[in-house]
C-alpha cells in the first residue's frame, strides 16, 4: 500500500514465499505479544539528513512498534529466527541482519525516498510469507518519502508527529494483513482457511468487496444498531482500505485525515484474520455512525438525517470527532454527502491555532488542554452579520443522565450548555450553538487517553501518566 499526501493508491504486492521459517499455534489461550523486528540498513537509500534518520529510527518507528506490540498478541508466533538467503527482497539488497536471522514474528525493512514530484508519504510491499498451513506476513518493506514525512517537535508540532504516527500505523496494518492478496489466507479459530468470507455487494450502483469476519461483523452491527449489515465494506477503488463513507474517521480508510482513529474496526479486522488477538483497550473511542441504524447503509441518504456525521452548505463547522474546525465539503470517497474536513489551522490541539482565531483571548489551542470544537456566528458588531465559524474552547462535563451539562470557558468567564440549541453570550451579537450535552459528554467531550498511552504509560482518569523516558499526551515522544 502507498499512503499519499492527501490521497492513497494501490501498489502490487510481491509474494515471495520461499521462507523456511515455521510457525505454530500456541497450545495456550495466553498468546504471546507480537514481536516486530525492524531493519534500517536501507533507510539511507535516498539523500536524507542524519537528523531525519534519528527522528525516524529514534522517535517515530519505535512509538508505532511499541503501540502495536502492546495492542496485539499473535496466535502463530515464529518458532525460529526469521532469515533469508536471497540476494534481494522486494527490490532491495537483503539486509545483513536477515542473513544471520532476526528473532521476531514479523520483520519490517525500511527504505527511504526523497521525491517531492510525487505525493506519496509511505508505501508498503509484502515480501515474504511464512511457510506451512498458516500463511501470514513475515517480511515486509515500508518505504518512507522524506519529502513529505519530515521531523516533528513534541512542543511546537505535536500534531505533525501525530499525523506521522497515524501514517505509519496505517502502513503497519497493511503489512499485518489488510491487503487483498492475503484475504484468502485468513483462518478460523482452529487454523482452517476461511471460506465464503469475501462477498460482493452492490452499493449505490457499484459492486463492493465486503469481508464477513468474526467477530468484526457483529461489532459493526452492534455499533450501528443494524443487524443486517453483511460485514466490513471495502473502498470500491481498492481492496485494501475501509469504505470511507461508513468509517470517515477510521485510520484504515483511503486517504490521510487529521484526527483519524485506530478504532475497534482496525483491531477487529486484525482479529478477523485469525492470526492475532487484539487488546481492545488500545482501540480509540469511535462514534461515527454509532446507533444510526440500517438507513445509514442505504444507497442514498439525506444528510440532514445524520447531522452528527454529515453537513450541508459550505460554511465552517466542527469535525465529527470534535477535534477542530474545517469547511463543509463534498468528498468523492464519502459519495453520498458532504463532511467537515479537518484543517490543521483550526485544529483545537494545534498550539499555533490561536493565530487563526477571531477571538484570540477567548479560545484555547494546544494538546491536552481540554479544548473542543464548537460553532457559532458571534460578533461584537451590532450591524455585522458573520457566517458560522468554528471555536475552540475549554469544556468540561458535569452531572449525569438528563442532568448532564457542558461547562464552557469563554476567556476568564464560564457559561453552561444545558440543552441543544443556540444561546446568547453577554456583549456579543449572533449565537453560540450548544451541542446536545448528553451526546457530547459521552462522545467527543469524553476525556480519554490517546491510543492507551502507546503502551508507554498508564491511563489515569483519562490522562496518560508516562513511563520514565517518555512524554506527551499519548507518551508518543521520548523525554
Amino acid at each position: 500500500m502507498q499512503l499519499m499526501n492527501n490521497n492513497l493508491s494501490i501498489l502490487s504486492f510481491i509474494l515471495l514465499c520461499f521462507s523456511i521459517t515455521t510457525i505454530q499455534a500456541s497450545n495456550s489461550t495466553a498468546y504471546p505479544n507480537i514481536r516486530i523486528g525492524t531493519d534500517f540498513q536501507r533507510l539511507d537509500q535516498a539523500e536524507v539528513t542524519e537528523e531525519w534518520k534519528t527522528y525516524i529510527t529514534g522517535e517515530l518507528i519505535p512509538a508505532v512498534v511499541t503501540y502495536l506490540e502492546a495492542a496485539l498478541k499473535i496466535k502463530y508466533p515464529s518458532t525460529s529466527l526469521i532469515q533469508s538467503t536471497a540476494n534481494s527482497l522486494c527490490g532491495l539488497a537483503t539486509p545483513d541482519a536477515l542473513k544471520t536471522g532476526i528473532d521476531a514474528d514479523i520483520v519490517i525493512i525500511f527504505n527511504s525516498a526523497n521525491n517531492s514530484q510525487s505525493s506519496w508519504l509511505a508505501a508498503t510491499t509484502l515480501c515474504q510469507l511464512t511457510a506451512g498451513t498458516v500463511r501470514r506476513p513475515m517480511i515486509v518493506k515500508i518505504g518512507i518519502n522524506a519529502a513529505f514525512i519530515g521531523t516533528a517537535d513534541p512542543i511546537d508540532s505535536p500534531l505533525i508527529h501525530d499525523r506521522y504516527i497515524n501514517t505509519l500505523v496505517h502502513e503497519f496494518v497493511h503489512a499485518l494483513g489488510m491487503n487483498g492478496p492475503l484475504f484468502k489466507y485468513f483462518v478460523d479459530s482452529q487454523g482452517n482457511l476461511l471460506t465464503d468470507h469475501i462477498k460482493a455487494i452492490t452499493l449505490s450502483g457499484t459492486e463492493r468487496k465486503v469481508l464477513d469476519l468474526a467477530p468484526l461483523t457483529q461489532m459493526i452491527r452492534n455499533h450501528t444498531g443494524c443487524q443486517t449489515i453483511p460485514g466490513l465494506f471495502l473502498e470500491d477503488n481498492g481492496s485494501a482500505h475501509i469504505e470511507r463513507r461508513f468509517f470517515q474517521w477510521e485510520i484504515m480508510t483511503n486517504g490521510g485525515t487529521i484526527g483519524s482513529k485506530i478504532s475497534f474496526v482496525t483491531l477487529g479486522f486484525l482479529e478477523g484474520t485469525g492470526w492475532y488477538v487484539p487488546n481492545y483497550d488500545y482501540a480509540e473511542p469511535y462514534h461515527f455512525g454509532e446507533g444510526q441504524g440500517c438507513g445509514f447503509y442505504a444507497d442514498t441518504i439525506n444528510s440532514t438525517d445524520y447531522s452528527n456525521e454529515y453537513c450541508t452548505g459550505n460554511d465552517r463547522g466542527c469535525t465529527a470527532v470534535g477535534n477542530g474546525g474545517g469547511y463543509c465539503k463534498a468528498n468523492s470517497l464519502v459519495e453520498v454527502a458532504s463532511v467537515v474536513t479537518s484543517q490543521y489551522e483550526f485544529n483545537c490541539e494545534n498550539p499555533k491555532g490561536i493565530y487563526y482565531s477571531p477571538f484570540a483571548s477567548k479560545q484555547v489551542y494546544g494538546r491536552g488542554l481540554g479544548s473542543k470544537c464548537f460553532t457559532g456566528n458571534l460578533t461584537v458588531s451590532k450591524t455585522k452579520t458573520v457566517t458560522p465559524d468554528s471555536l475552540c474552547l475549554k469544556a468540561t462535563c458535569s452531572g449525569s443522565g438528563v442532568d448532564t451539562v457542558i461547562n464552557i470557558m469563554w476567556g476568564d468567564t464560564q457559561f453552561t450548555c444545558t440543552e441543544e440549541g443556540p444561546i446568547k453570550l453577554l456583549n456579543y451579537y449572533g449565537n453560540f450553538n450548544c451541542p446536545d450535552p448528553l451526546r457530547f459528554c459521552n462522545t467527543v467531550g469524553k476525556q480519554v487517553c490517546p491510543r492507551n498511552c502507546m503502551g508507554r504509560g498508564s491511563c489515569v482518569s483519562g490522562k496518560c501518566v508516562c513511563d520514565a523516558g517518555f512524554q506527551g499526551t499519548d507518551c508518543g515522544f521520548t523525554a
